[in-house]
């Protein structure tokens, strides 16, 4: 195999295949990254066996095109540290070693900047074939054989929409922080679930403690009946990843067993997770005693200078709340020997039948600024609570796509 390609040509591709190669697999194949000659062009892909993401590279001359697996890491760090604008020649003569190397210096010319000479740099790579030869007495080829590339099975889509690239990633952003990043008995806890309807899209996300639910409208072509996946944590961080460097509208395809993302030339895949996701809408509370709001941003500056506690704790801050009249009052201390203790007033605006009555309660402040970091542009915040002793709905008056819901703390 032989081509030549810009460095920056590859380079990004390379960084998005590589996403979903395991840095430290326990089968060796699972760390490289495959390359298929395609119609005009190349096609890269990295696996993990749950997650797959592939990206063809179009207009790229290839001669004695052979499939081959090369490992991803090496390869990815090479070209990362070359220069702007140079050219690469990938080469695999003995069918045994895949070799980068620079030619024709870069695009602004054939020497370094200090005119010193052209730039002249090699990789060597052992890679592994897809195909299996067979050399003159007969015998198979030994480096050919060890594995095939782990591409996923997918069977047919059953359902596939387009929809607007930034509407996903604003879904995923609004929900993800929800997510347990810990082992869980309950797997659902460390996933993120997507309803599909004919009209419009949900992602929910709980690690048992919080919710966030978050929806926009979309013209599915999907029948009437709400459609489930859930997918897990780390499909959620690499797909946001490669949602951040598409330009153009994505299709959303998925079965019983998988889902895909993908727009013209970048393709992503995962395995879902088995099982039923809990009843959420049951975990949110239908009436409410009080309400106020405050001004986000204000807040946003409190609770940031409240935080500042856990730097003694090295755990999260529990802020009290109390809320009278027009005025809120939050108050924090450190579990140290030396009592640090923080206190804020803030000025909101309640609405609520018995709002002369003083309403105390404690929060997880990292929870809160979490829902804020979710929700940038919008000004006002909407607090809901039905008492002191079970959960706090979060709104946004300026958008009603959002809902966030948070367990209160007990006091002690």
């Amino acid at each position: 195999m032989h081509f030549t390609i810009n460095r920056e040509v590859i380079l990004y591709p390379l960084l998005r295949v590589n996403t979903a190669v395991d840095k430290s697999p326990t089968i060796p194949i699972l760390s490289h990254v495959n390359l298929e000659p395609v119609d005009g062009g190349i096609k890269l892909t990295g696996s993990n066996i749950q997650i797959e993401v592939s990206e063809i590279i179009p207009d790229v001359e290839v001669s004695d095109g052979r499939e081959i697996n090369f490992p991803g890491a090496p390869s990815l760090e090479f070209c990362r540290r070359l220069p702007h604008g140079c050219n690469l020649k990938f080469s695999t003569d003995d069918n045994r070693t895949l070799v980068i190397e620079t030619v024709g210096g870069t695009e602004s010319g054939n020497g370094n900047e200090s005119g010193q000479g052209a730039l002249d740099s090699r990789l060597e790579l052992q890679v592994i074939e897809t195909t299996t030869d067979t050399d003159e007495e007969g015998q198979e080829d030994d480096i050919a054989d060890l594995h095939l590339f782990p591409k996923l099975n997918l069977g047919e889509w059953e359902h596939q929409f387009q929809m607007d690239r930034h509407g996903l990633q604003t879904l995923i952003r609004r929900t993800r922080h929800a997510m347990s990043i810990k082992e869980n008995v309950r797997p659902f806890l460390e996933a993120m679930l997507f309803e599909m309807n004919e009209n419009e899209v949900r992602t929910v996300a709980t690690d048992g403690h919080r919710l966030a639910t978050n929806t926009i409208a979309v013209v599915t072509g999907l029948n009437e009946k709400a459609h489930r996946a859930i997918v897990p944590r780390k499909t959620i961080d690499i797909l946001s990843k490669l949602l951040a460097e598409v330009t153009s509208a994505v299709t959303i395809s998925f079965n019983d067993s998988h889902i895909g993302v993908s727009s013209p030339n970048v393709s992503f895949v995962s395995k879902l997770m088995e099982g039923q996701y809990p009843d959420w809408r049951g975990a949110v509370p239908v009436s409410w005693n009080r309400m106020f709001r405050a001004n986000r941003d204000e807040l946003t500056n409190i609770l940031t200078r409240v935080n500042i506690l856990s730097l003694w704790d090295k755990k999260p801050v529990a802020a009290s709340m109390t809320v009278s009249g027009n005025t809120m009052e939050i108050h924090a201390e450190s579990n140290q020997a030396t009592r640090e203790k923080i206190d804020e007033t803030l000025d909101i605006a309640q609405q609520s039948v018995d709002q002369d009555d003083a309403l105390k309660f404690q929060i997880n402040c990292r929870y809160l600024l979490d829902i804020f970091d979710a929700m940038p542009d919008n000004e006002e915040v909407e607090f809901n609570l039905r008492s002191a002793q079970t959960s706090c709905l979060v709104r946004f008056p300026d958008d009603a796509s959002a809902t966030f819901l948070v367990m209160l703390l007990k006091e002690h």
